[in-house]
């Protein structure tokens, strides 16, 4: 090594050094400085260069520290607002004591801001306000000014506190009250590695705040693995329902590879092969109008274990169906949900013995009355109950004559009084008891949890759900999709796979979806797909009337429609198509390869359902490069963002009454070409609904605010 080289690398050194001194956007000591120096710390020279090397090193940690103090100098610290990273990496380079005063002023503002729960969060209100006149001079009329926390996702709320927490725990001087009011909120919002912090401050100091200590760090360990149990009369791939079955097969394995144990228990309908399953040996007993007895069985699958409630009379002699059979409904319906939710609990313990589990999730009616047996239970007082809402329609509640009640182990409970758990309106109403005696309600999303508070759409509940909002009991969480099963990439029932790198794979889909349902092959052709249920409710009225208006008008676009349902509508679509058979195909007998092909070959997918508590297929079509065209309402609403071609943003195009005047829109930018479609179709390649990043966490967070109100009452 020669002395030239040593000056080589200090002249890098100080130009670096000098860069970061006059770009706030490079962090302190960023890589290329990192390397540079740790080179010149590690030279292995002769003596008479060793010295210099010693001087270059001592000067460059000069020059550092000088760059550190010059960028905190400069940046401005708001006044208010969420602790950001920056802040968070400003606060770790030991910035000047100005600048650190006024990080603490904004982390007790962001405390006394967020956690504003008049019971619940009463001590750290009081000490932190007590803290913001003392230390900072904070007067009262600034803190009327403090705004209440935002509606924001929960995941990312908790982290903003948990961010304002660690901000004031890193004080160097903290009086003891404000210490373990903050390290108990810490405990609600921690994650792994919080714990040394905590122990940090908690070091030397008295009784109180070495009990929030333990009380916090055994918080963060049980949220960091919880037992979850979910509870639900379908999924797939025991039983092919609905959008419930989807979210069953999906959700729990998305949490378990979060690290938690979670646990599906169903009915074991006789539609699922018993043989297929493993038998545990475990009977349980259900006490009541008629003592019943229950087997359980077992299955792993996906890192979560599946058991199932066998009961012949209510669950598998002569029922060919989860809900129905070709004759209607069962007649016994109210009473089979009822000893479901009653063999819940029995079955749990069976499970897991003397271990009670963290979470139990109830899903709709079917579950319901599984939250009272549950809070009669006192095995389960330190449990957490939540009730998921898929879909709050007056046919989904559970309703029935209040004489229903006699034939149930409810009436011994008492739970039928006019007002009370399990009446509403005259009747008995399974979704409202599942609403009142849980601990907490979620929807399948916020939108669609705003929407439910209002007479429009609450259907008789809005009442209800109004009251557990007020309570901050309620919450609402997009669900997510399986992307390795949507996946035009790796699709292997599409006729050639395809990516947004690589369209190709898009025109030869396109060209088999013409092929298939007799359409003249034009790749120009702006092809519009739906696959949905023919009802009212999923808008396909409104397909009929906007595509004939455009078709009339001489639109030369295609639409193939995939779906069974109402007579009307289906003869609807029937004339349509051969009104117009070059432009339109239907086809009544739906299969679910049928949903992959049209989605993999449409331009266009065509959602404007009148309500849609989430909706999975908008989703879908995101990951072929299909793009949306949606009702903005529930799901739809919060999923889509509409296309603003000045911007550049959005992912499809949304409407609220005018669905032709959508289509429109759409037509005008399809007509644009290949190369003014790229950016919508890179935005709907880059959206990302995967279970694992958003609505896996998410739920994680809503389980843990559940838990925290429960163990604070």
């Amino acid at each position: 090594m020669e002395l030239r080289d040593v000056r080589k690398g200090f002249r890098q050194l100080t130009e670096s050094t000098k860069s970061l001194a006059t770009s706030p956007k490079k962090g302190p000591r960023g890589p290329h400085l990192e390397r540079a120096y740790d080179a010149l710390e590690g030279l292995t020279v002769p003596t008479t260069l060793t010295r210099v090397s010693q001087n270059v090193a001592e000067g460059t940690r000069a020059l550092v520290l000088q760059a550190q103090n010059q960028r905190a100098a400069r940046l401005e610290v708001p006044k208010s607002g969420p602790i950001t990273d920056d802040v968070l990496a400003l606060l770790s380079t030991r910035p000047p004591a100005t600048v650190r005063k006024q990080i603490d002023r904004l982390a007790s503002l962001e405390v006394y801001r967020l956690f504003d729960h008049p019971t619940r969060d009463a001590a750290i209100r009081e000490t932190v306000e007590l803290d913001l006149r003392a230390t900072h001079r904070v007067r009262q009329p600034t803190l009327d000014k403090v705004v209440g926390r935002p509606e924001i996702p929960l995941r990312l709320e908790q982290v903003q506190r948990r961010n304002a927490l660690v901000v004031l725990l890193s004080r160097p001087k903290l009086f003891d009250e404000l210490a373990a009011a903050a390290i108990a909120k810490l405990g609600e919002v921690g994650v792994p590695g919080d714990e040394a912090l905590i122990d940090k401050v908690a070091r030397r100091r008295g009784g109180a705040v070495q009990e929030a200590a333990s009380v916090a760090k055994a918080s963060i360990a049980r949220a960091a693995n919880m037992t979850i149990v979910i509870a639900a009369f379908e999924s797939k791939p025991y039983v092919n329902g609905g959008g419930l079955g989807n979210v069953m097969k999906e959700l729990p394995p998305a949490l378990a590879r979060q690290g938690h144990n979670v646990i599906v228990v169903l009915p074991r309908h006789s539609v699922i092969d018993r043989s297929a399953l493993q038998e545990t040996g475990e009977v349980g007993v259900v006490y009541g109008p008629k003592t019943e007895q229950f087997g359980l069985f077992k299955d792993r699958r996906d890192g979560v274990d599946y058991y199932f409630i066998e009961n012949d009379r209510f669950f598998s002699s002569g029922r060919n169906g989860v809900y129905r059979d070709s004759y209607g409904d069962y007649g016994d319906t109210f009473e089979r949900y009822d000893f479901f939710g009653a063999a819940l609990p029995v079955a749990i313990r069976h499970i897991l013995g003397r271990e009670a589990p963290d979470v139990v999730q109830l899903n709709d009616a079917h579950t319901a009355t599984a939250a009272t047996y549950l809070a009669a239970d006192p095995a389960f007082r330190d449990t957490a109950t939540v009730m998921a809402i898929h879909n709050l329609g007056a046919a989904y509640q559970g309703r029935c004559e209040q004489g229903r009640v006699s034939n149930t182990r409810l009436d011994d409970l008492g739970k039928f009084y006019p007002g009370g758990p399990v009446e509403a309106w005259g009747e008995v109403n399974l979704m409202k008891l599942g609403l009142t005696e849980s601990d907490a309600a979620i929807t399948v999303s916020r939108q669609y949890m705003l929407e439910t508070l209002t007479e429009e759409a609450g259907e008789g509940m809005h009442g209800v759900l109004q009251e557990l909002r007020a309570k901050d009991r309620l919450w609402g969480n997009l669900n997510g999709i399986d992307t390795s099963a949507w996946n035009s990439e790796t699709d292997p029932l599409l006729t050639k796979n395809f990516s947004f790198e690589d369209q190709s794979g898009k025109a030869a889909c396109k060209s088999a979806l013409q092929q298939t349902y007799g359409l003249p092959a034009r790749p120009d052709a702006p092809l519009f797909g739906v696959v949905a249920r023919l009802s009212g409710q999923k808008g396909i009225d409104d397909i009929v009337s906007s595509a004939r208006r455009a078709l009339d008008a001489g639109s030369d676009l295609q639409l193939v429609v995939c779906g069974e349902g109402e007579d009307k509508l289906r003869g609807q679509m029937e004339q349509l198509a051969r009104d117009y058979p070059n432009n339109v195909a239907f086809d009544p007998k739906f299969q679910p390869e049928k949903e992959h092909t049209i989605l993999g070959g449409s331009d266009f997918f065509l959602m404007p359902s009148r309500f849609e508590p989430c909706g999975l297929p908008q989703m879908y079509a995101l990951r072929y490069l299909t793009v949306p065209i949606v009702r903005a309402v529930g799901g739809l609403e919060e999923s889509i963002e509409d296309f603003d071609p000045a911007a550049g943003t959005g992912t499809g195009f949304k409407f609220s009454d005018d669905l032709s005047g959508a289509i429109d829109r759409a037509l005008a930018w399809y007509g644009r070409g290949p190369e003014e479609r790229q950016t919508l179709i890179e935005n709907c390649a880059r959206a990302d609904f995967s279970w694992d990043n958003a609505s896996a966490p998410e739920q994680l967070a809503f389980y843990r605010k559940t838990l925290n109100a429960k163990n604070a009452s």
